[in-house]
């Protein structure tokens, strides 16, 4: 068996970390003395609420989907990357130069797979903004526009929201809390009621500009739900 001989957290994914944890968890429970085993609880609780947030009992779990997601942002960054180096060998003059240009792009940034979801959602949207900065028409001369699109598409479908509402929270109050319209939680949680009862996990993927468009009257007038605003 291979001995760890060092852990370097900011690298370590959200399962990664919340398993290391949870195994710190497990080993604290010989400790009995009576001056440390505040500390202990508190840790304990403090691995449970993380755990409760990346961990939701639904179909798929908040874990699987943020772990899905990012393999699935990863392949769409490698295809980007694999394409932009294929253009050397084509013939073109002008898409040599842009390839070069994007591959030049590639290798300034950090490359994701070493980093942690949060850090590779900087990079990407970094390399993404950076690609963009090219003349669209040099980029669909190269092909390289959809690779490009698939790649932002993937980067922000990663930017998934999980909430864990309180007892009697409505709707209203969840959809305020973490920015986004009612609508996007209804259609993204069947069951949802309209106050909380403190047992739910919410999960919101990316806002959709069309829902936020036709719901964002909803948010900011919740008289029209008979409810008044709080100060």
């Amino acid at each position: 068996m291979m001995k760890i001989n060092t852990i370097c957290y900011n690298r370590l994914r959200n399962d990664e970390f919340l398993g290391l944890h949870k195994n710190v968890v497990e080993l604290t429970e010989s400790i009995k003395g009576e001056e440390i085993r505040p500390s202990i609880e508190a840790y304990r609780k403090a691995v449970t609420e993380y755990a409760n947030l990346i961990e939701v009992s639904v179909d798929e779990s908040a874990a699987s989907i943020v772990s899905r997601l990012d393999k699935e942002r990863n392949a769409a960054y490698a295809a980007c990357r694999n394409f932009a180096k294929s253009l050397r060998s084509l013939a073109d003059k002008d898409v040599v130069a842009t390839g070069e240009r994007l591959r030049k792009i590639f290798i300034e940034n950090a490359d994701p797979f070493y980093l942690n979801q949060d850090q590779s959602t900087g990079v990407i949207t970094n390399i993404v903004n950076s690609l963009k900065a090219i003349d669209d028409a040099k980029l669909d001369a190269c092909g390289f526009k959809p690779w490009l699109e698939n790649l932002e598409k993937k980067n922000s479908d990663y930017a998934i929201r999980i909430y864990k509402p309180t007892k009697g929270e409505s709707m209203w109050d969840v959809a305020k809390k973490i920015g986004v319209n009612m609508k996007e939680i209804e259609v993204q949680n069947e069951n949802i009621n309209e106050t909380m009862k403190g047992d739910e996990n919410i999960i919101v993927y990316k806002e959709s500009k069309e829902s936020q468009k036709n719901e964002t009257s909803r948010i900011d007038h919740p008289r029209r739900m008979g409810r008044e605003r709080v100060p």
